[in-house]
Protein backbone atom coordinates (compact mmCIF):
# COMPACT_ATOMS: atom_id res chain seq x y z
CA UNK A 1 0.00 0.00 0.00
CA UNK A 2 1.04 3.58 -0.24
CA UNK A 3 1.37 6.37 2.24
CA UNK A 4 3.57 7.20 5.17
CA UNK A 5 1.00 5.94 7.69
CA UNK A 6 -0.13 2.90 5.74
CA UNK A 7 0.06 -0.36 7.58
CA UNK A 8 -1.52 -2.38 4.80
CA UNK A 9 0.20 -4.86 2.59
CA UNK A 10 -0.79 -8.02 0.84
CA UNK A 11 0.41 -10.86 -1.30
CA UNK A 12 -1.15 -12.38 -4.39
CA UNK A 13 -0.13 -15.35 -6.51
CA UNK A 14 -0.67 -15.62 -10.24
CA UNK A 15 -2.56 -18.54 -11.72
CA UNK A 16 -1.51 -20.67 -14.71
CA UNK A 17 -2.47 -17.86 -17.10
CA UNK A 18 -0.52 -15.26 -15.12
CA UNK A 19 -3.65 -13.60 -13.70
CA UNK A 20 -3.85 -12.28 -10.15
CA UNK A 21 -6.44 -10.62 -7.97
CA UNK A 22 -5.92 -8.22 -5.13
CA UNK A 23 -8.61 -6.58 -3.03
CA UNK A 24 -8.01 -3.35 -1.17
CA UNK A 25 -9.61 -0.04 -0.39
CA UNK A 26 -9.08 2.79 -2.85
CA UNK A 27 -6.25 4.73 -1.21
CA UNK A 28 -6.23 8.46 -0.68
CA UNK A 29 -3.48 10.83 -1.70
CA UNK A 30 -0.89 12.11 0.74
CA UNK A 31 2.18 14.32 0.95
CA UNK A 32 5.69 12.92 1.31
CA UNK A 33 9.24 14.17 0.80
CA UNK A 34 8.72 14.26 -2.99
CA UNK A 35 5.56 16.39 -2.82
CA UNK A 36 1.84 15.77 -3.05
CA UNK A 37 1.13 12.18 -4.12
CA UNK A 38 -1.93 10.98 -6.03
CA UNK A 39 -3.93 7.97 -4.79
CA UNK A 40 -1.80 4.94 -5.62
CA UNK A 41 -0.63 1.49 -4.60
CA UNK A 42 3.03 0.48 -4.66
CA UNK A 43 3.54 -2.95 -6.21
CA UNK A 44 6.49 -5.32 -6.04
CA UNK A 45 6.70 -8.37 -8.29
CA UNK A 46 8.86 -11.42 -7.68
CA UNK A 47 9.06 -14.49 -9.81
CA UNK A 48 11.04 -17.33 -11.25
CA UNK A 49 13.53 -16.02 -13.75
CA UNK A 50 13.73 -12.54 -12.22
CA UNK A 51 17.15 -11.73 -10.80
CA UNK A 52 15.63 -9.19 -8.40
CA UNK A 53 12.25 -7.84 -7.46
CA UNK A 54 10.71 -5.18 -9.67
CA UNK A 55 8.88 -2.16 -8.28
CA UNK A 56 6.14 -0.07 -9.83
CA UNK A 57 3.27 2.14 -8.78
CA UNK A 58 -0.38 1.71 -9.73
CA UNK A 59 -2.38 4.90 -10.15
CA UNK A 60 -6.16 5.12 -10.53
CA UNK A 61 -8.30 6.84 -13.16
CA UNK A 62 -10.61 9.62 -12.10
CA UNK A 63 -7.98 11.73 -10.35
CA UNK A 64 -6.67 13.96 -13.17
CA UNK A 65 -5.89 16.89 -10.85
CA UNK A 66 -3.85 14.62 -8.58
CA UNK A 67 -2.29 12.22 -11.12
CA UNK A 68 -0.93 14.94 -13.42
CA UNK A 69 1.40 16.59 -10.88
CA UNK A 70 2.38 13.39 -9.02
CA UNK A 71 6.20 13.49 -8.76
CA UNK A 72 6.62 9.73 -9.26
CA UNK A 73 4.31 9.55 -12.27
CA UNK A 74 6.17 12.56 -13.68
CA UNK A 75 9.37 10.45 -13.77
CA UNK A 76 7.83 8.30 -16.50
CA UNK A 77 7.91 9.66 -20.07
CA UNK A 78 4.48 11.03 -21.04
CA UNK A 79 3.75 8.40 -23.73
CA UNK A 80 4.22 5.58 -21.17
CA UNK A 81 2.31 7.01 -18.19
CA UNK A 82 -0.90 5.26 -19.21
CA UNK A 83 0.83 1.94 -18.42
CA UNK A 84 0.80 2.88 -14.72
CA UNK A 85 -2.92 3.74 -14.55
CA UNK A 86 -5.29 0.89 -13.73
CA UNK A 87 -8.28 0.51 -16.03
CA UNK A 88 -11.86 0.30 -14.75
CA UNK A 89 -13.08 -3.28 -15.19
CA UNK A 90 -16.66 -3.27 -13.91
CA UNK A 91 -18.00 -4.09 -10.47
CA UNK A 92 -18.02 -7.16 -8.24
CA UNK A 93 -19.93 -7.57 -5.01
CA UNK A 94 -20.74 -3.85 -4.95
CA UNK A 95 -17.11 -2.76 -5.32
CA UNK A 96 -15.37 -1.13 -8.25
CA UNK A 97 -12.91 -3.36 -10.06
CA UNK A 98 -9.74 -2.18 -11.77
CA UNK A 99 -7.37 -4.06 -14.04
CA UNK A 100 -3.62 -3.53 -13.95
CA UNK A 101 -1.49 -5.71 -16.22
CA UNK A 102 2.16 -6.16 -15.24
CA UNK A 103 4.21 -6.81 -18.38
CA UNK A 104 7.77 -7.99 -17.91
CA UNK A 105 8.56 -8.52 -21.60
CA UNK A 106 8.08 -6.69 -24.84
CA UNK A 107 9.27 -3.53 -26.46
CA UNK A 108 9.70 -0.26 -24.57
CA UNK A 109 6.07 0.72 -25.21
CA UNK A 110 4.75 -2.67 -24.05
CA UNK A 111 6.56 -3.27 -20.75
CA UNK A 112 5.38 -1.90 -17.43
CA UNK A 113 7.62 0.97 -16.28
CA UNK A 114 9.55 -0.13 -13.20
CA UNK A 115 11.49 1.90 -10.67
CA UNK A 116 14.93 1.12 -9.31
CA UNK A 117 15.18 -1.05 -6.19
CA UNK A 118 16.45 0.93 -3.22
Amino acid sequence: MAGPDSLGWGRAWTDEQGLYEFRTVLPGGHADATGRRAPHVDLTALGAGLMRRVLTTVFFPGFPDENAPDPVLALVPEPLRWRLVARPDGEAEGSRVFRFDVRLRGGPDEKTPFFENR
